[in-house]
């Protein structure tokens, strides 16, 4: 196993502490290829799609009241992620904090609106593959929508999906794609599956670096980039068989011919006692 230097793997884990908007400007996340970039800005920049509002389109809309034109402000609601949601699959849905207020008179206290969630059993049929999750029931409504749990997964941005249980079967079944090695027993189907998903197939060196945490692509990359030292034992042992074979063949060697090798120097520098 290939054991990482501790000073340059703590270099590379102050990436980890990073701001998001000054992490996209550090070299060691530079450093990273451009698909894992590309992945981890979608997954962890791009705004999301609405879930809980639907956003007015246009600048401005007209008001009766003031018979003013307002313009068109859209704010997303903040949504609080918890760890435990990215074993699920979310479907888009988090936790919303905010006010409710039980009487007209009486103060208003804070509250957490919480997506009911339910065990469910999901079936990727590029995988073929039946797994069971806990999902919201937008989800469930998402996978009828798009005909499908390998539709859904395979059109729905990382930002979409945003749970790393999501993220990690999408890379998944992209790398069955990359690698055209789903339903082995079965060419048929996977000739038709090939066909019917061919617009979402990628190269196997982008599929790899997807779903991804910055960890793990940090560590991958190091790995990549290492190279493990040969030990000189090797390249010694193979000079000197290479040696006595030469020497085996053409006994007759002139003996100037060997001045360069590293056995000549090293005769000429050893001296034996008698």
């Amino acid at each position: 196993m290939v054991f990482l230097t501790v000073a340059r793997y703590a270099k590379s884990l102050q990436l980890l502490k990073a701001k998001r908007p000054l992490l996209f400007e550090r070299e060691n996340f530079k450093a990273l290829p451009v698909a894992y970039q590309k992945f981890y800005k979608e997954w962890k920049s791009t705004e999301p799609s609405p879930v809980y509002y639907k956003p007015e389109e246009g600048r401005y809309r007209y008001n009766p009241d003031s018979g003013n034109a307002d313009r068109i402000i859209n704010i997303p609601i903040p949504l609080t992620w918890a760890p435990e949601m990215d074993n699920m699959l979310m479907g888009g849905e988090a936790i919303i904090k905010g006010f409710t207020q039980k009487k007209e008179k009486r103060r208003k206290v804070p509250k957490w609106w919480v997506p009911p969630l339910h065990k469910t059993v999901v079936y990727c049929e590029i995988l073929n593959q039946y797994m069971p999750v806990i999902a919201t029931k937008r989800l469930i409504e998402l996978v009828h929508y798009h005909q499908g749990f390998d539709n859904y997964i395979l059109k729905s941005p990382a930002c979409d999906l945003r749970s790393l249980l999501a993220v990690k079967i999408k890379r998944k079944i992209l790398i069955s794609l990359a690698k055209k090695d789903l339903w082995p027993d079965n060419a048929e189907k996977r000739d038709e599956l090939l066909t019917k998903y061919k617009e979402y197939i990628v190269p196997l060196e982008q599929a790899e670096w997807y779903g991804l945490t910055l960890k793990e692509a940090m560590v991958k990359n190091h790995l990549l980039k290492y190279v493990e030292p040969v030990p000189l034992k090797h390249q010694y042992r193979k000079e000197l068989i290479e040696y006595l074979k030469e020497r085996q063949e053409n006994p007759q060697l002139d003996e100037s011919s060997e001045d360069t090798s590293w056995l000549k120097q090293l005769k000429s520098k050893v001296t034996f006692s008698k």
